[in-house]
């Protein structure tokens, strides 16, 4: 982008308005970042960004836990739901560390 700068020699007349000057900077500038700047793709779903298939998979163990001993905590529920809440905690720092 700094060598296509470089290239479009802008030449402010003097002449030339304040208004018609700043049209003709920014116009050059727009064209350069449509060009050099990549868009950003939205995200089509509502989960947050750090809940990762890992994280997912163990969500749904710790789920099916649960309706295996039908409400009764069990020892293995107990495990499942620390390695989640771990799990989750250390995906949210990560992702904050960014």
């Amino acid at each position: 982008m700094r060598a296509d700068l470089r290239r479009e020699r802008i030449r402010i007349v003097r002449e030339q308005r304040a208004d018609e000057a700043w049209n003709i900077l920014k116009d050059r500038v727009d064209r350069l970042v449509e060009k050099h700047v990549p868009a950003r793709r939205p995200r089509n779903n509502n989960r947050p960004a750090w809940l990762n298939q890992g994280i997912l998979q163990e969500i749904r163990r710790k789920k099916r836990l649960w309706k295996q001993c039908k409400g009764g905590v069990t020892e293995e529920y107990k495990e499942a739901e620390k390695k989640v809440k771990n799990m989750i905690r250390k995906a949210k720092r990560k992702f904050e560390k960014k």
